[in-house]
């Protein structure tokens, strides 16, 4: 999850950099990044409704454990 906000970061700030350059080039920048900012936070919703799922089988329990 760390990674992926770092990634939301990253691409924040990249957006802000676009704005600095031809209308044209920051436009299309900032809408192709603003689509990864939103898969990230689709994959982070998804991680953290898994975060709160038992594992289904027994012997990955102790995983789940170090997981939470």
């Amino acid at each position: 999850m760390q990674q992926i906000e770092q990634s939301i970061d990253r691409y924040l700030a990249a957006i802000d950099s676009a704005d600095r350059a031809t209308p044209e080039v920051a436009e299309a920048k900032a809408e192709r990044l603003k689509e990864k900012i939103e898969t990230l936070k689709t994959q982070m919703q998804k991680l953290k409704e898994f975060a709160g799922r038992p594992f289904p089988y027994p012997r990955n329990q102790s995983l789940a454990k170090q997981l939470h």
